[in-house]
């Protein structure tokens, strides 16, 4: 009986955690999964989420953005009066991804 029960949880242990891995693949992989937003300044298009980071382009001041995830222990920066470690991740020429900064993004 404890072998039966044993091998029944373990089955199902298993198909959560496929399902589980599934769902986050897709979704991470899915360009469509993003968040509207537009630049409240000129921003600069980081190649990762620090204000020394090399520039990828820019955005001009009201440009519509599609956001793609935050990062919240990224470079500290000051802009668009605020102080922060926030930045996001945000398309960038070459169909490549770049980090801005998130005070300077409305979403």
């Amino acid at each position: 009986m404890r072998r039966s029960i044993t091998a029944g949880l373990t089955g199902a242990l298993m198909a959560v955690t496929t399902l589980a891995g599934a769902s986050i693949a897709s979704a991470d992989s899915s360009a469509a999964a993003c968040t509207d937003g537009y630049t409240r300044a000129k921003l600069t298009i980081r190649d990762s989420p620090s204000p020394r980071a090399a520039s990828m382009g820019t955005y001009m001041r009201g440009s519509s953005v599609c956001i793609y995830k935050a990062e919240r222990y990224g470079g500290k920066a000051t802009s668009c009066g605020e102080t922060s470690t926030v930045w996001l991740k945000v398309p960038a020429p070459g169909n490549k991804r770049g980090w801005v900064f998130e005070p300077c993004v409305r979403h």
